[in-house]
């Protein structure tokens, strides 16, 4: 409501009042004359008259027709007492005291050109019923009046008039002020509603408003209808921003939010909890497939084009998807299933809706208790790293051994690092984890070859995370000068997605880990992107060829010309090669008669613990300076 509208309400509301009172007042001196004075009928007449012709004020009040309402009040009332004044005792009559109350009505309701002419009106009257009297025209019974009592009238009315003008235009501005001041707060107060419960990059309600907006479906469903709620996430929307900036990512939202908006029908809600993550409220659907339809339409409306600046965008989306009450009636809780459903849609390939299912929630489950664990090991000291061997192949001799992490949980014994890392990694634990790894093989390494005056190196996995935080360098040279191993024995292996990032930060750290002799290892080489435009721009060190490519390498001879392919590139690079996974002794021998150097698997030993891999050196050939 506006502060105008709030004004002239609180006018009507005004008018009505004073209506009521002159109506009563009428009513009573009606009563009062019909009991006293000789002529009673005709003045009771004349009051009831007036009355009635005054109950237009009322209807037009309530239209909020103020200024003709006023006007009609007043009139009639001036032109009542005027004529009471005429028939009655002239300046000396009581109706004479009703001027100012009229004048104090229309100053009341701020109507200034009524104001005037009804002062106007009144002063001339007076003068005029001031001249008659003197000139003898008229008489009154209170006996003779001049123009000199009319002037001393007028001059009274004047100053009172003056005064009542005075005071009510400032009491009419103290009442706008506060009415502006309180529209000021009132609009401050939606203002800070909407801030409370919508987003304000698009406009939509966020997770506040969606509750209750999702609790009222809820309760308006009639017996038999379902409420859906679908988890929208846009896919890669990460991507956008780091590729075309913010700006563009926003850009990006309110398109999206505005194409949800059109999808759904009227009795939905869409609303952007955070980030590129929304949620849809489907109110009063019939069936699942209602539902299902209704996801299916939002995938279209998301994947539509969107011009950005000079790039048009085809964003996709992945949906998770609950009905209620079939899968609960908790925001809370439908909301997390929602989003579990929504990354089950992920894992088949996105740009895809999913339901949820009740298997979802018991692994959920076991990856929270999981992830619990994960931060109580660190602090307690339950992992340990388990070491295999890697052997030359020509002469058996053990070079080098892969440091392997395991978890020791006190309730499900050895976990693998398979179920453990990507919860590390999400987290924001792998950083930490890592950075323990680095050291305690680094330790590891630097025992064992003191112990046994040999050469034998180690390979760390390095995860893409311990690079994104920028000091991955400085941890290695810290590493190897805390343990006093040398440069040389230390591998890291690297992820070929990860030599994908290509920045010169990325480089640089490379190039400072090279300067001190730290090597460099594609690990699982084939399996990722296989960009041979990373063998030519970073001086890597060694490939490791994964395990599925040796695995069938006897009985496949397309294998096995991959394989020598791989070896012979390698070669021509000058880069070293490892075969994973070798598990007989016809595949090692293979792999020597296609001048592959070195080798790692069950042949020669599964991942141990750190003490039987000392006995294991112990009994074997080591690599010696």
């Amino acid at each position: 409501m506006t502060a105008i509208v709030q004004l002239q309400r609180t006018r009507a509301t005004r008018l009505l009042q004073i209506f009521t009172v002159t109506e009563v007042i009428l009513l009573i001196e009606m009563v009062h004359r019909f009991s006293e004075s000789a002529d009673r009928w005709l003045l009771s007449a004349a009051i009831l008259v007036v009355a009635l012709l005054l109950t237009p004020v009322y209807f037009l009040a309530k239209k909020q027709q103020v200024d003709k309402a006023t006007i009609w009040l007043t009139c009639w009332l001036t032109a009542f007492l005027t004529g009471l004044m005429w028939r009655y005792q002239g300046l000396t009559d009581e109706a004479v005291f009703g001027y100012p109350c009229v004048l104090m009505f229309a100053a009341l309701m701020g109507v200034r050109r009524l104001f005037v002419g009804l002062l106007a009106v009144m002063l001339c009257n007076i003068l005029l019923l001031g001249l008659v009297n003197q000139l003898g025209w008229m008489q009154h019974s209170a006996g003779k009046t001049d123009i000199h009592t009319a002037s001393l009238l007028s001059l009274i009315l004047v100053l009172i008039s003056f005064g009542i003008w005075l005071l009510l235009k400032d009491l009419n501005r103290l009442v706008h002020d506060l009415q502006s001041e309180n529209q000021r707060v009132i609009e401050s107060q939606q203002q800070i509603r909407q801030l409370i419960n919508h987003d304000t990059l698009t406009g939509l309600p966020n997770r506040v408003l969606a509750r209750e907006r999702f609790n009222q479906a809820l309760q308006l469903a009639t017996h038999g209808q379902l409420t859906g709620l679908m988890f929208v996430d846009l896919d890669h929307f990460k991507h956008v921003n780091d590729t075309l900036g913010h700006y563009a990512g926003d850009q990006l939202l309110q398109h999206v939010a505005s194409h949800l908006r059109q999808a759904l029908r009227t009795s939905d809600t869409v609303c952007r909890i955070s980030g590129d993550e929304f949620l849809v409220i489907v109110a009063g659907c019939g069936s699942r497939q209602e539902i299902e339809r209704l996801a299916q339409k939002i995938l279209q409306a998301v994947s539509l084009p969107v011009q950005v600046e000079e790039n048009q965008l085809r964003p996709t989306c992945s949906i998770g998807v609950v009905i209620a009450p079939h899968d609960g009636v908790s925001f809370d809780v439908l909301s997390q299933k929602a989003d579990l459903a929504m990354y089950q849609a992920k894992e088949r390939g996105r740009n895809a809706y999913s339901f949820f299912d009740a298997s979802l929630a018991d692994v959920s489950g076991q990856a929270f208790n999981l992830l619990n664990d994960l931060q109580v090991a660190l602090k307690h000291q339950q992992f340990e790293l388990w070491y295999q061997p890697i052997v030359s192949l020509s002469e058996r001799t053990v070079v080098g051994a892969e440091a392997l992490l395991r978890w020791n949980h006190p309730q499900q014994g050895l976990v693998m690092p398979n179920d453990f890392i990507p919860l590390a990694e999400q987290s924001g634990l792998m950083a930490e984890l890592g950075l323990w790894v680095l050291q305690q093989a680094c330790l590891d390494c630097q025992h064992w070859n003191l112990q046994f005056e040999a050469d034998v190196g180690v390979s760390v996995n390095i995860s893409p995370i311990q690079f994104a935080r920028g000091d991955l360098e400085q941890q290695v040279l810290d590493a190897l000068e805390q343990s006093e191993l040398s440069g040389d024995l230390l591998q890291l292996e690297l992820t070929e997605s990860l030599l994908l990032e290509n920045s010169q930060r990325f480089n640089l750290g490379l190039a400072v880990l090279r300067s001190r002799g730290v090597r460099l290892a594609i690990d699982d080489f084939g399996t990722g992107y296989s960009n041979l435009a990373y063998l030519r721009d970073f001086a890597v060190h060694t490939l490791k060829i994964d395990r599925s490519f040796i695995h069938q390498m006897s009985f496949e001879p397309r294998q096995q010309m991959l394989v020598s392919t791989m070896v012979k590139l390698a070669q021509n690079l000058g880069m070293n090669v490892v075969a994973e996974g070798i598990e007989d002794e016809q595949t090692a021998q293979l792999l020597t008669v296609l001048h592959c150097p070195l080798g790692q698997g069950y042949l020669w030993g599964r991942p141990m613990r750190l003490a039987d891999f000392h006995q294991y050196l112990a009994t074997h050939r080591l690599q010696r300076s």
